[in-house]
Parts: C-alpha cells; structure tokens; sequence
C-alpha cells in the first residue's frame, strides 16, 4: 500500500508569456451576488480593469483603454459589433444595463487576456473569451428565478418609494444524446423590469387663471393677442398648448394640448418608467468522434425589446420616451484534430449578426396628427419633432429619433496548428475576418423647432430651426 502525493505550487510571477489578467470558473460566476447576471459585470474582478463613474453597461476599462476597445469572443468566434464595438452577447439599451443577455448559467468559464499573444488581433484592449457548458454522460440541470420589487423597500416620511420591478428567471440542462459520443446543452433565460425615474422639471404653469406672459401659456398668449409680443398668436402654437383665441381672449381648454398639467405651478414632478423584455437562448452540441476528431456547434440567440427614459432631465411624457429593440445572434462550429499527441489542429468558423433601433415611442403616428405639418413623409421619421423653448430648459416636447444599427455582421474562420516539440510549444495559424454594417443614423430628420421663449412660441417666432 503506497500513497503518492503530487502537488504544485502556482508561480507568484508569470515567466513564460506577458498576458495579464486570468480565468474566471462557472462557479464562481454563478455564486457572486450579480445584479443583472450580466457576466460582464465581473470583468472589474481582474487587476487592471475599472469601470466608468455610475457604471451601465458597456464601461468596463482595460489598463486605461476606452470600453469599445476591447475584444468579445464566445466559442473562440468575434462576437463584437462593427458599428458600435460592444459585444453582442450583452449589448447595451439607451438606458439600463444590457439589451441582449447572455446567460451566465450557460458559461463554462471565461478568460480574459490584458497584453494578449500574437493570435488575439485586432483591438488594443483586453480579449473576452466566453466558453459555453457542454453536455455529459449524465443528466444535469437547473432552474432559477431572482426578482425585485419596491415593496420591499424601506423608506422613511421624507422619501418617496421609486416603483421597481425585476424578475429574472431560467432554466438550463444538459446530457447525452449517445453516450461518449454525442451531448447537448441548453438555456434558456428571460429578464423583464420596470423602474421609475423620477425627475423635478421647471415648466410653464398651465393654469386656466395665471397671467404672467413669461411663466404661463395663457399669460403669454394673452401678451401676443394685445401687441405686447412679436407678433399675433398662431392657430398651430394655439392649438398645440390648448388654448382657443376668440373674442380678444385666449382661454384654456380642458387639457393643456402637448404640454404637461402643471396648474399653479411651474414646477412639475415626473417618474416616468422604463420597461425592458429581454429573452435569450443559447443551445450547443458536441459530438466526439474517435480520440482523435470532436465536433461542436453552438448558436446563440437574444432579442430585447423596451421603452426607456433615457433622458429624464427633460422627458415629460410616455408618448416621446425611446423605444427600442435588440436582437443578437451568434453561431459558430468547430473541429478538433488531434492526429498524435504532438499535434492538435483546431478549426473555427462563426457568424455573428446584430440589429438594433431607435424609435420614439409615437414613431407609428405622422405629425400631421397632433395638427402640425413638418414636410415629412418618411414613416421612419415620424412622430412630433423635438420643440424646445429655451426660458424652459428642464423639458421638450417631442423625441429626436430615429436610429438604426445594422442589420451588421461578422464572418470568422480560424485556423491553429499547436506542436510540442521537447521544451518547445509552438503554435501557428490564420484567421480570416469580414465585417460588415449597415447602419442609418440619422440627425434633425423630424425637423427640430427651439423657441427663446413662450411668447416667441405663440407667435411662431422661432429661434433655430433644423
């Protein structure tokens, strides 16, 4: 009876290469507290990695580098997007933190190289590799679900309690097809919320009563109809903020038109919310052909779809919030051949595709249903422009939108060759990369109107106009 013990010790300095950074386990990725579960989130545990003051998605800093450089692989395959230069596994939404998820219940590991070898290319930041789980000969998976809600909020008699709402929930399995020869996983994960911004505008009083011609509509109105303004009340600044002009008296109607109701005041509390829907799959098989040949596919799938307050400083209603939608999909095969144990030869071939837009929330309506001809008949510009008034600068009217990213695309085939040779490890290959994008982005498409002030607005005297 002998026992023989084997240990080693991991050396304090690395000697043989210069990368930097390291490799975080699926446990370790499953049990840290993730608000999110965006594994993107732990980049900030390697040395050499912060995160932008206020942190959303897409901020990570690798020794200084800006977010966009750095390079997203899953499966060994580029997942970044041409455009944007932010993965599409977890690519980020106007507000929030990411418009496609990839579920971190899927991810065998992930490594992530600071100074990377020769054969990560093409950005000078760090390289996010991603491995996805495969299957086994047994059975094995899992079921999950995370939430949050206001309701459990402690809140004192001086603050009030922002509506919340999170649920994030899951499931994941995986096992033999044929046992030792073929396996498949898969997970399937969706993150639904909805949280309040809450925001204190300064806006013009709507009051039915108020007569100051700086601060309320009616004021001003009545300050153009008696000559003390830049010209006479117009129908459409009329008909835009309620008013009826007639008989020499501009009254209020029942509703102040476009504006919001702050009667009495010219301070207005908003919270308005963003809700976001994100649903993501990711499936792979894996099939071992002989010792010396192994298969594997995997494809990655996540759309997202929400409306978001996105600029709370000056958004006043639901109607010209952004609403946007994301989808992801990432592909990818691979071949391993391992003629002898000095040889290994691995071959990639991946296709990564994303597409997302910008809309405002009333992008469906043309203009000329609020009572206002723009000139605009393209459908993918409609709804009410942008209108500023410059004495008001905490609130607009409108939305500035549209945008379109992609549809883009990247196409990636590698190939690498790795021998050992006595003390020697060499290793070579090539890759070939094609990226592509299609994007719309466009600027003052709506026909964006400023106005120096109220009076200005009802006489139509504008101050810019694009």
């Amino acid at each position: 009876a002998q026992t023989i013990t084997v240990t080693e010790e991991v050396p304090l300095v690395e000697t043989t290469n210069a990368e930097l950074g390291g490799t975080i386990q699926s446990q370790v990725v499953n049990d840290l507290p993730l608000n999110g579960r965006n594994f993107e989130n732990l980049l900030s545990l390697r040395p050499g990695v912060m995160t932008y003051p206020g942190h959303s998605g897409w901020d990570q800093s690798a020794n200084g580098m800006r977010p966009h450089d750095n390079m997203y692989m899953v499966e060994g395959i580029d997942s970044n997007d041409p455009y944007m230069g932010q993965s599409m596994m977890n690519a980020v939404m106007a507000a929030g933190d990411a418009g496609t998820i990839l579920p971190i219940d899927s991810i065998n590991e992930f490594r992530m190289l600071e100074n990377p070898r020769a054969e990560y290319g093409w950005k000078p930041g760090a390289v996010v590799n991603v491995g996805i789980k495969s299957g086994t000969n047994a059975f094995h998976g899992s079921g999950y679900a995370y939430g949050r809600s206001d309701s459990f909020d402690a809140v004192d008699a001086f603050t009030t309690r922002v509506p919340l709402s999170l649920e994030q929930y899951g499931a994941a399995i995986g096992g033999p097809i044929k046992k030792d020869k073929l396996f498949f996983f898969g997970n399937f994960e969706s993150q639904q919320y909805s949280i309040a911004s809450p925001f204190q505008h300064y806006v013009p009083d709507t009051s039915p009563t108020a007569t100051d011609p700086t601060l309320s509509l009616v004021g001003a109105c009545q300050a153009d109809l008696n000559g003390l303004g830049s010209g006479p009340p117009t129908a459409l600044s009329a008909h835009l903020a309620g008013i009826t002009v007639a008989n020499g008296t501009c009254t209020m109607g029942s509703t102040p038109g476009l504006f919001p109701v702050s009667n009495g005041s010219n301070t207005l509390e908003t919270a308005l919310t963003s809700t976001n829907t994100i649903y993501s799959g990711v499936g792979k098989l894996d099939y071992h052909i002989n010792d010396k040949n192994s298969l594997s596919g995997m494809i990655f799938i996540s759309p997202g779809n929400g409306t978001f307050v996105d600029d709370p400083a000056h958004e006043v209603d639901p109607r010209w919030l952004t609403h946007q939608y994301a989808r992801a999909i990432v592909g990818s095969v691979g071949w391993t051949y391992s003629p002898s144990s000095l040889w290994v030869n691995s071959v990639r071939f991946g296709y990564s595709h994303y597409f997302q837009t910008y809309l405002s929330a009333d992008s469906t309506m043309n203009p000329t249903t609020y009572g206002i001809y723009t000139g605009v008949t393209d459908p993918l510009s409609f709804g009410f422009p942008q209108l500023n008034i410059n004495s008001f600068s905490s609130f607009y009217l409108g939305q500035s939108w549209p945008k379109t990213v992609g549809p883009d695309a990247v196409t990636h085939l590698s190939d690498s060759i790795s021998y050992l040779h006595g003390n020697h490890s060499i290793k070579f290959g090539g890759e070939f990369l094609f990226n592509q994008s299609t994007n719309l982005v466009t600027n003052n498409t709506k026909g964006p109107m400023k106005f120096a002030n109220l009076q200005d607005f009802f006489s139509g005297t504008l101050f810019t106009a694009r």
